[in-house]
């Protein structure tokens, strides 16, 4: 195969978020992939080209402005359109936080992502990690599938809200957003500044994209989140509410009850 491969340092079992390998797949008419049971995520933009998914019994096409995401755990086949090879880039890694990234950002029942036209900003994650020595390349990862996950996932806030496309403040705002998860919710200051507009006119264009505030949208993250920590681990609540960058479990108890009608301690035991 035709690759161009960025590697990184080994990660101890039971990391947070670990890179096993990036790279560019060029065009190869012979390109194709077998993992009978994949270890990791698969996270790739098609460039150019077209080629074939299978995941498990499941089957899609990709082409040339597409996403996809494959998930571990599973049986990965794809293979380039002998014709019309893909040229990609791709990122592979695992985590034990990466299952609850995926669900806070709703991508974690899909696998083919049309039209998301991403390419761009995976060629200069691409560039950023190359660039990074090799000592830091893990931790400069975590941020780098956070914003890219994070692009994917306004594709389908786009949709759910009837738009066809986020505008470029919009954009950023939402990436910004999205890397506090697991942090105090960012004055809206810092927000206006960040697309060089004022209060007032930030909230305006996020309330256009997103049709809800940024206050609101972040705590609807952080909520989400904390519902499948809930559900699938052991944590402390405690140990949730700092994981999501509430300072203190008791307000992360009042907004818990607020949006589900129930404390997280009760929604442990009954999630229905």
């Amino acid at each position: 195969m035709n690759e161009k491969l960025i590697f990184a340092p080994l990660k101890l079992a039971g990391s947070p978020i670990s890179l096993h390998l990036a790279g560019e797949t060029l065009p190869d008419p012979s390109y194709h992939i077998l993992r009978d049971y994949a270890k990791y995520w698969v996270l790739e933009a098609v460039v150019s080209g077209r080629g074939t998914l299978q995941v498990d019994d499941r089957k899609f096409h990709a082409k040339a402005g597409d996403c996809y995401l494959l998930p571990a755990g599973c049986r990965h086949c794809y293979f380039s359109d002998p014709a019309d090879p893909w040229q990609k880039y791709w990122f592979n890694f695992s985590g034990t936080l990466i299952p609850d990234i995926l669900r806070s950002f709703r991508l974690n029942a899909d696998i083919l992502f049309p039209g998301c036209s991403l390419h761009c900003e995976f060629n200069r994650a691409l560039n950023e990690l190359s660039s990074t020595p090799m000592e830091a390349r893990q931790h400069r990862f975590s941020g780098i599938i956070m914003e890219l996950l994070s692009r994917i996932a306004e594709r389908k806030y786009a949709v759910s809200a009837g738009k066809t496309e986020i505008s470029n403040d919009g954009k950023i705002l939402c990436e910004l957003l999205l890397s506090h998860l697991d942090s105090a919710i960012p004055p809206l200051a810092l927000l206006a500044k960040k697309i060089n507009r004022s209060e007032s006119q930030m909230l305006r264009i996020f309330r256009r994209d997103f049709n809800t505030s940024p206050v609101a949208f972040l705590y609807e993250k952080k909520l989400e989140m904390a519902m499948h920590l809930l559900r699938d681990t052991n944590l402390p609540v405690k140990s949730i509410a700092a994981r999501l960058g509430f300072a203190d479990e008791f307000y992360f108890s009042r907004i818990f009850r607020k949006k589900c009608g129930k404390s997280p301690r009760a929604y442990r035991q009954n999630p229905e």
